[in-house]
């Protein structure tokens, strides 16, 4: 078991880690079928934040409906973005549907 003072100096760190940022931002983006429901992709938000703080950038998250993509605007609608996150499902709909 770690001392109170290590676990505490861990946290510091990790404060000091966030406040001290770089300017870059990563823009990701989460392709799936519930976008309007943001709730549903809370866990994956809170990763993306987190990887964020650990690397030292800012990140910054969208959405987009993944029925809203075809194979002629794919590129368009995913161009912007540094990294594309498609959650896993389940039938027709669910990740091989989606990819």
């Amino acid at each position: 078991m770690k001392c109170h003072y290590c676990l505490n100096s861990n946290w510091e760190e990790l404060i000091k880690t966030i406040k001290e940022r770089k300017e870059k931002t990563v823009n990701i983006v989460i392709v799936g079928k519930y976008t309007k429901l943001e709730d549903a992709y809370l866990s994956v938000v809170e990763s993306i934040r987190h990887a964020g703080y650990k690397n030292a950038v800012n990140t910054k998250v969208e959405f987009v409906d993944s029925e809203k993509i075809t194979k002629e605007n794919v590129k368009e609608k995913l161009k912007k973005y540094n990294g594309i996150i498609v959650p896993g499902g389940f039938g027709n709909r669910g990740i091989e549907g989606m990819i």
